[in-house]
């Protein structure tokens, strides 16, 4: 059985890169690899499904998380959420 550590680790992080300001879910990829000094590859399939995943929480606004060039906003309750 697999740990969802990693995934609510990914979701931690693409929260606070959102925190900072939209971002696709190719630019989110490249923002975490160049952070972590690519020790911690991300794949974007998993950070497209964390965009899903925090759009249907109620965490960020888009209409399309899956389109490339889609920036997705924290909306409020998401600015919350990295706050705490």
């Amino acid at each position: 059985m697999m740990s969802s550590k990693p995934v609510s680790d990914v979701r931690r992080a693409v929260l606070v890169l959102l925190s900072e300001g939209p971002m696709s879910g190719t630019q989110l990829c490249k923002e975490l690899e160049a952070r972590t000094g690519g020790v911690c590859p991300v794949n974007v399939d998993q950070v497209y499904a964390t965009l899903r995943q925090l759009e249907q929480d109620g965490l960020v606004e888009s209409d399309d998380v899956c389109k490339e060039s889609a920036h997705t906003p924290l909306n409020g309750s998401g600015k919350s959420v990295c706050t705490r």
